[in-house]
């Protein structure tokens, strides 16, 4: 009994910590949302050059023309979306300005 009440406790408490570090920038802006994750993109593979990167997520039911800015100046500009569509791009970024496609 003691076992099983030390486990749930440890995996709770494991969980939280997870949530509380992995997302530490949440956002959007006309539909597009993007938030900055600590850690690894399964999409981005052995691209990913930083230890961060942005999802961005259109949640219109329109295609959308979105400008992202990183601090990476290299990756800032215009970015196509679909409807519902998500991206991972490198570093940390943000949603300037959004308009339909």
């Amino acid at each position: 009994m003691k076992n099983k009440r030390l486990l749930v406790i440890s995996v709770t408490l494991i969980l939280l910590a997870l949530v509380a570090t992995v997302a530490f920038a949440y956002d959007s802006k006309d539909g597009v949302i993007w938030v900055v994750i600590q850690g690894r993109s399964g999409r981005l593979g052995s691209r990913q050059t930083s230890t961060v990167y942005t999802e961005f997520y259109n949640d219109n039911d329109y295609a959308v023309r979105a400008n992202l800015q990183f601090q990476d100046i290299m990756q800032s500009g215009d970015y196509d979306f679909a409807a519902k569509e998500t991206k991972h791009f490198n570093g940390r970024g943000r949603v300037s300005s959004v308009r339909s496609r």
